[in-house]
């Protein structure tokens, strides 16, 4: 019993998931049976959930999964809460995917009570939580049945390959080649206002060129003519 040994005993305080997913894991690599389950959650509550143990009925304190979900609604986030998280869990930028599929993960076991739905609901979840532009290749590589490891998996890549792309497209050449452009516009003054005389952007009215059709003005178009006939248009 070397992992049963390492786990410490819950008392109310802390990440009630946190416990529960630690002896879950104790179980696995330990080989606990079936039957002894239940007893040994009990013997590793301690304090008030220890009490909480204490208040349940009889025939809920033989069940591992009725003992865990005593916990939960004590001490965990209700389902209502948890699925509220859920539905509006948004990935962003710069947030580890493994931490985030985590989390939903410990979401979605509260509000299928620990069930093995969990998982399920979790992929879903994750795929909706990513920025649309990575959830819809995430939803056509693994389909809609697709477990949480694997959207996780094709996430990473894809997020991967997205960040790969714009630091292609935004090298250092090509970030110095906007800057002599942003300077030169600068200095010119002109390069991104709009002439006021023909309405085009890239010179100042002083410095256009065009010639009115209705007046014969110069640096004005005819649907900006201000003219009633012929060279008012020029100002």
């Amino acid at each position: 019993m070397a992992a049963f040994k390492k786990l410490e005993s819950f008392d109310g305080t802390g990440d009630v998931e946190r416990f529960i997913d630690r002896f879950e894991f104790a179980v696995t690599v330990d080989e606990l049976e079936e039957k002894k389950v239940a007893s040994y959650l009990a013997m590793h509550l301690s304090g008030p959930a220890f009490d909480v143990w204490k208040g349940m009925e009889e025939s809920a304190k033989k069940k591992a999964d009725d003992i865990k979900k005593a916990l939960r609604n004590t001490y965990g986030i209700r389902r209502s809460a948890a699925w509220r998280s859920i539905t509006t869990y948004r990935i962003s930028a710069g947030q580890q995917l493994d931490s985030a599929c985590e989390e939903l993960h410990k979401l979605a076991k509260i509000v299928t009570s620990g069930s093995d739905p969990a998982s399920s609901l979790t992929a879903v979840a994750f795929v909706e939580a990513l920025p649309g532009h990575v959830a819809q290749r995430v939803r056509v590589l693994c389909g809609q049945l697709a477990t949480k490891e694997k959207v996780l998996e094709a996430a990473k890549d894809i997020w991967d390959a997205s960040a790969a792309d714009v630091t292609a497209a935004v090298n250092p050449s090509t970030v110095k080649t906007l800057q002599r452009r942003g300077a030169t516009a600068g200095a010119s003054g002109g390069e991104n206002r709009r002439c006021y005389g023909c309405g085009h952007v890239g010179h100042l009215r002083r410095n256009c060129a065009s010639v009115c059709a209705k007046c014969g003005g110069k640096r004005h178009s005819e649907h900006l003519c201000k003219s009633a006939g012929n060279e008012q248009g020029e100002q």
